[in-house]
């Protein structure tokens, strides 16, 4: 019989396997956000535009296998809805973070005013 207390550790590590994979979809999608904000990318580079969307791309893919591994560590790859999102959770707030922090600083130093 599962109760509370033997959920805990599973929502937890999946919570932790969030904030991993946040930091690493975050750190992928810097440059491309970074480039946005300055005035080179309002023109716009074709090669850049591809690159940056390979970026996405592989952010995309990088949390998917990250959710998948903690999924199987963490549960036998159960999938179940406080788990998920637990994940989820986890992986939103390095973004929001990131996002406010990161983002307008960047922008700073590449368009000083």
């Amino acid at each position: 019989m599962r109760t509370t207390v033997n959920e805990l550790p599973i929502l937890l590590v999946m919570l932790w396997g969030g904030l991993i994979a946040g930091h690493i979809a975050a750190l992928l999608r810097l440059p491309g956000k970074l480039y946005t904000r300055s005035l080179r990318g309002r023109r716009g580079n074709a090669f850049l535009k591809i690159a940056f969307s390979a970026l996405e791309v592989l952010a995309a893919l990088a949390v998917t296998a990250i959710l998948s591994a903690v999924l199987v560590r963490a549960n036998g790859g159960e999938p179940r809805s406080y788990a998920l999102l637990a994940f989820f959770a986890g992986a939103c707030l390095p973004q929001a973070a990131l996002a406010g922090i990161i983002t307008p600083l960047g922008h700073r130093l590449i368009m000083p005013e």
